[in-house]
């Protein structure tokens, strides 16, 4: 066990590596919804759903 002046030490050494992580997972979230409302033009068209389904789905994505 160490001081709690070690563990503050090794808990702000690994606070740049978390941020990181959590940086990284908001960029591929947003990456995932910038591909959706890009297709969904085409989907809409291939599946001929109405812009009520097309407003489902961009609802709906982020959730899933």
């Amino acid at each position: 066990m160490g001081t709690t002046r070690e563990r503050a030490q090794a808990a702000d050494s690994r606070r740049p590596a978390a941020l990181s992580l959590i940086g990284l997972a908001q960029l591929m979230v947003v990456l995932n919804a910038t591909v959706v409302t890009i297709a969904l033009p085409s989907l809409q068209g291939d599946l001929e759903s109405s812009d009520g389904d097309r407003q489902c789905t961009v609802t709906a994505y982020p959730l899933a």
